[in-house]
């Protein structure tokens, strides 16, 4: 008979090797969770979706509105549809939304987020009353 020659360190690591392939499922012993954001709403939840960046929360609203939140748990806005709505999810991008609806319909709308930018006491040429600002940002931060 041939026997394998083991010297004692490969049988310690094979020993090591057999005991995590066989002894997996009592590795984990629970899961430990908090809560660090807490979103107050003024209606019930239908459904919540979460761009693919990360960056906006929409949260579908029983009544077919959908509040836009950034990731920090700040209202941005609130999208109000004609239509009634059954289910959102995330678009392929960030500036898109899929939008379910109960007349089994599903259609795709485009999202642009539009911000305010205070431009108080920023030097200016022109008309200071102009219908139109155009900002020119040349410190590039």
């Amino acid at each position: 008979m041939n026997f394998m020659k083991i010297r004692y360190l490969d049988f310690i690591v094979i020993v090591i090797i057999a005991i995590g392939l066989f002894s997996t499922s009592t590795l984990y012993a629970g899961i430990e969770w908090k809560e660090f954001r807490k979103i107050p709403l003024t209606k019930e939840p239908i459904d919540i979706a979460v761009s693919i960046n990360g960056s906006w929360i929409y949260v579908l609203q029983v009544d077919s509105s959908i509040l836009v939140y950034s990731s920090g748990g700040i209202l941005f806005d609130t999208l109000k549809m004609s239509k009634e709505i059954t289910a959102i999810e995330a678009g392929p991008n960030d500036d898109s939304l899929i939008l379910s609806y109960k007349d089994k319909e599903v259609s795709v709308i485009s999202l642009e987020y539009i911000r305010d930018i205070n431009i108080e006491g920023s030097p200016f040429k022109g008309n200071k009353d102009a219908p139109v600002t155009i900002v020119v940002f040349m410190d590039f931060q």
